[in-house]
């Protein structure tokens, strides 16, 4: 249910014309009280409008990684600007995160950001999801 939560969330955001841009478990709380089964989504500090009343933003290719690296899509690490189905990738991997416990990439450390960036990406390039799944079961 949480899970289900989470994209339901995505889709209501998506469906405002934003898109959130860091999506990892931080970025997300449980309510308290009355609303202890309810999943928040917080932290919009890099949300971005992606459509207008004029359309889709531009495709643009930029230099720096936008969100947080073990979560972010191949699009988010090759540079280029973020959408919806970035953030459905995004929340995938925090899925697999909190099913298998680890992603492939989480042991990979660096003083230089751009570097373990840069490891990190290749590592998802290179990594297919049916390996990462092969813990769960069938």
């Amino acid at each position: 249910m949480v899970f289900i939560q989470m994209l339901q969330l995505m889709r209501q955001l998506h469906e405002r014309n934003y898109i959130h841009r860091d999506i990892k478990p931080d970025n997300f709380l449980f309510g308290y009280n009355n609303r202890s089964n309810q999943i928040f989504a917080v932290d919009f500090g890099l949300a971005k409008k992606y459509r207008t009343h004029e359309g889709h933003i531009p495709f643009t290719k930029k230099t720096v990684l936008t969100g947080t690296a073990r979560y972010a899509s191949h699009n988010a690490h090759k540079g280029y600007e973020l959408s919806r189905r970035d953030e459905l990738q995004a929340v995938g991997l925090m899925i697999l995160n909190f099913v298998i416990g680890s992603l492939p990439w989480d042991e990979i450390y660096s003083s230089d950001y751009t570097q373990l960036f840069s490891t990190i990406g290749k590592m998802k390039e290179l990594e297919e999801v049916l390996k990462i799944c092969e813990p769960l079961p069938p």
